[in-house]
């Protein structure tokens, strides 16, 4: 297995869940949180499950696969806690 050291990091979106005024969406894979809001006047944009969410650090980047291969930076590339 290969392991990657970048810069950015591609995490796949899992299922979003509303609760009590609270939305939360972690990476289906990694289990990092990828959307947090807990008072909204507005509903939360959530991403559909599988899409593929590129981390910057500072900003988030959705990415298209169009073959359906996951990056070299993808958290599945990544060694396990």
């Amino acid at each position: 297995m290969k392991y990657y050291c970048t810069m950015t990091i591609t995490h796949i979106a899992g299922i979003a869940i509303h609760i009590e005024g609270k939305f939360r969406q972690r990476c289906g894979w990694c289990g990092t949180v990828l959307v947090e809001e807990f008072s909204f006047d507005t509903q939360p944009r959530a991403l559909e499950v599988g899409e593929q969410v590129r981390d910057h650090g500072e900003f988030h980047q959705w990415v298209k696969s169009e073959d359906g291969v996951l990056p070299d930076d993808s958290c599945t590339n990544q060694p396990e806690k």
